[in-house]
Formats: structure tokens, C-alpha cells, sequence
């Protein structure tokens, strides 16, 4: 008697363990599993020109772009889940205007603008996310010699917004996501500058209350078991 009610506590403890992995297999994988993004981008003014000196002719413009398209991103995919990516979201560079040997240009500040479309390619949505910034330097040439000094447009910040049901938090580090744009050779453009953002998405399903108290209900006869099994 005694055996065959060893034998029924087994087979009930080995049912509720099939049906704990059942209902693990039917959870979404929060940890270990991709989350595939694209992404394009506007950087808007596109041109900025140097602020006005009554009396003298400027000698430099900042040029800004974008990449690719925020309302239809495309392109390659990049992972954001785990410690998420980061993505070039535009471009800036000083053209000389002129062959002049002396100059120095003020700029800013100027409200310049970001707007970066993420697309879950999972699912084909799209979100978009503005950024703004006050961009501020100066451009100069004196004979053979020229320079370019331009701070970083963005202060730090973070916008997260759901699509197709992962949760993605696109950020700005001050530390990392400026790339100053070089001074420009005499006629010419000087080596772009970059603006870097982060990309981070998680899961945004949470697994109904109804499966989190049938998944402690049925782990507790285990735990039960291991421990009679121990003593």
C-alpha cells in the first residue's frame, strides 16, 4: 500500500514538472534572444551658416545629413537587445566658401534637429524619435593654417516607446556620441564629424497573472519533493 502511494506522489510530481516546462516553453524569451531593428535618420537645418559680422564675408558653412529615410527605415539590421547598439545618426562638416586667407566664423547657437525612425523588423512597425540640440563654434583660417572648434550639439537624454511589442529606448551619451567635424582644407571640406546614438530594446510582453500563480503553484510540489528527497 505503502509502494503504490510512493509510486502516485511521483507520477503527480512528475506531471506538474511536464506541465512547468510546457508553460515555460509557451513564455516569451526575455533573456538571450535577438531583437533586429533598422533604422534611418534626418538631421535637419541641413545648412547652417556662420552668424552675421557686419562689414565681413564668411568664409565657412556646416553641412548636416542624415541616414537614410525616418518615416521608411532600411537598410542593414542591428541587434538592441542585451546591451543594445550604437548607430551613426548623421553627419556634419565645415566647406570652405572661398580662397580667402583670413576668416573667423561664430556659430550658433542654432537649434538643430534628429529624428531617427526605428523599424522592428520582426513585426515591419516603425516609431519615430525627435531629438534637438543647440549647435555652437567657430571656423577660422589665418594664411595656411585653419581650424574648426565645434561643441557637442545634445546634452544627455532617452525616449522609449513600444513597437511591435518590443520596448525601444533610443540615447544620448555626451561622452560618446559626438565625433567632432575637422577644419576645412583652403576651397575645400574638412573630415566629417558624427553624431552616435544608442539603441536598446527589451521585450515589452508580461506573462498574465493567471500563468505567473499556475507556474508558483505547480513549481511548489517539486520543491516539496527535493526536499523529502534530502532528508
Amino acid at each position: 500500500m505503502k509502494r503504490m502511494q510512493v509510486m502516485h506522489r511521483v507520477n503527480c510530481h512528475f506531471t506538474c514538472f511536464t506541465a512547468v516546462l510546457a508553460l515555460l516553453a509557451g513564455l516569451p524569451a526575455w533573456a538571450g534572444a535577438q531583437i533586429l531593428f533598422q533604422y534611418g535618420t534626418d538631421a535637419t537645418p541641413p545648412t547652417i551658416n556662420p552668424n552675421v559680422v557686419p562689414g565681413f564675408t564668411p568664409g565657412t558653412r556646416i553641412n548636416q545629413a542624415g541616414v537614410g529615410n525616418p518615416v521608411s527605415p532600411a537598410g542593414a539590421t542591428s541587434d538592441a537587445a542585451g546591451s543594445g547598439a550604437d548607430v551613426v545618426v548623421g553627419t556634419l562638416s565645415v566647406t570652405e566658401l572661398s580662397t580667402t586667407l583670413s576668416y573667423l566664423d561664430d556659430y550658433g547657437p542654432t537649434p538643430i534637429q534628429i529624428m531617427v525612425g526605428i523599424r522592428d523588423t520582426a513585426s515591419g512597425d516603425v516609431g519615430q524619435y525627435t531629438f534637438n540640440g543647440s549647435l555652437t563654434g567657430q571656423a577660422a583660417r589665418l594664411s595656411v593654417v585653419s581650424f574648426a572648434t565645434i561643441s557637442n550639439p545634445f546634452a544627455a537624454s532617452s525616449q522609449t516607446q513600444v513597437i511591435g511589442g518590443n520596448s525601444y529606448t533610443v540615447s544620448i551619451d555626451p561622452a560618446v556620441d559626438f565625433t567632432k567635424p575637422g577644419a576645412a582644407p583652403l576651397g575645400g571640406t574638412g573630415t566629417a564629424g558624427t553624431y552616435t546614438f544608442h539603441v536598446q530594446a527589451s521585450s515589452a510582453a508580461v506573462p498574465e497573472s493567471g500563468s505567473l500563480a499556475l507556474l508558483g503553484g505547480l513549481a511548489i510540489p517539486g520543491v516539496t519533493l527535493l526536499r523529502r528527497r534530502r532528508v
